[in-house]
Parts: structure tokens; sequence; C-alpha cells
């Protein structure tokens, strides 16, 4: 999509956000925002705004094994109880765990199961509003970052490293990968050099270019 030059950069987090769901409305994905416009796409991931854009519509869209697998995935349920999901008040929780329990899986040779038997529910889980509470959040978050190297761990990371849930709470709880940066205090490694550098240019000028 043809945009004048700069456009974007102009825009704020906030006004991005709005630009786009009056383009393409709210329940577009990641792939289909792609697709459409590259550019939008690229200036979501480059501000952090991604998380607030779902890579699968919603579980009505889960036509397949694999799509509604992947959407259990995205959403954390699996680090979650199966009893919240049953009497959960969000009707598509209740209507992934019900879809999941009437479809089967054909596997390779080993006739058919439920899509449940092949999901991995935890065999020990949060309570209910665990996120909520700013320590536990900070923990885990913490946690995460040591086990990554002492780097913030993209959404893809925190997935690979089996924290679904952690990678949800970022965005539907504490307003995205840019917000939980600030709010907890995280600077990168170069952010730290760049820091240094300029105190001690500060400092050298400062000092009448004295050596």
């Amino acid at each position: 999509m043809k945009r004048p030059r700069g456009f974007l950069t102009s825009m704020s987090p906030d006004e991005i956000l709005k630009y786009k769901n009056k383009l393409y409305g709210k329940d577009i994905t990641r792939g289909e925002l792609q697709k459409k416009d590259p550019g939008l796409y690229h200036k979501m991931a480059e501000i952090c705004l991604l998380s607030q854009i779902k890579t699968i519509r919603n579980v009505g869209f889960c036509l397949t094994f694999r799509e509604w697998y992947e959407y259990g995935i995205e959403n954390g349920y699996n680090e979650r109880n199966v009893t919240s999901l049953i009497k959960s008040e969000d009707k598509d929780e209740r209507s992934w765990y019900y879809r999941g329990s009437n479809m089967e899986y054909r596997g390779d040779g080993v006739g058919k199961e439920k899509w449940l038997k092949k999901f991995p529910f935890p065999k020990k889980f949060r309570k209910k509003n665990y996120w909520n509470n700013f320590e536990n959040f900070k923990r885990e978050m913490l946690g995460a970052i040591r086990e990554n190297g002492g780097e913030f761990p993209t959404s893809r990371k925190l997935k690979e490293m089996g924290k679904n849930s952690l990678s949800l709470a970022i965005s539907k709880n504490y307003g995205g990968i840019c917000n939980v940066k600030e709010i907890i205090g995280y600077r990168s490694k170069n952010e730290e050099l760049k820091t240094g550098l300029e105190n001690v240019l500060r400092k050298y000028s400062e000092g009448g270019n004295n050596v």
C-alpha cells in the first residue's frame, strides 16, 4: 500500500494501532497483515506491536488439528487447568475445549484419538489470575531473561522456552514487550554500552578535552 514518505514514522504506537484497525479491522491476523501491507507489518514489528495481533483469528477458524493445537499454545492453554477452560466465562475458551473433545485425530496407523488427548496440558498449573499479580509476573520475566543469557526474549523465543502463558501475559496484561521493558527497568547490553560510552564522552568533554 502506498503512503506518503514518513507517514508511519510520524505516528505514535496508539495511532498506528487505530490506523491498522481502521484499514483492516481488529480481527486481521499477522500473516494476513504481512501479505496485505508489508510496510505496516514491519513498522509494527519494529515498535513491538505485533503482540497485539493474533496469529489465528479465533477458535472458529480452527478447522484442522494443527490450527486448533496452535491456537491453544498461543493462548497459553498448555499451562491451564482443564476445569478452568470448561467453566471459563470466555466462550472462545469453552468452544476451543469442546471442539477438541469432539474432533478426532488420526495418527500414523495408531487409530483415532480425540484432539484433547494430543494436547500437552500441564500436570501442575498456576492459580487463576496468577499473571494479574505483578510480583509473579516480574519474577517469571526476570527468570526468563536470565535463562535467555541476559537478553530480553522475543515472543517466539518464549514459546520455544515453553513459556507461552508468560508471552501471553506480556501482551494481554502488561501492554506489550516495549512497555514491559520499561516497567521492569530492563536495558539491553547494547544500551548499557551506549550509555557507558556517552558518559565517558561527556566526562571527557567536561574536562576540557584533557586526557
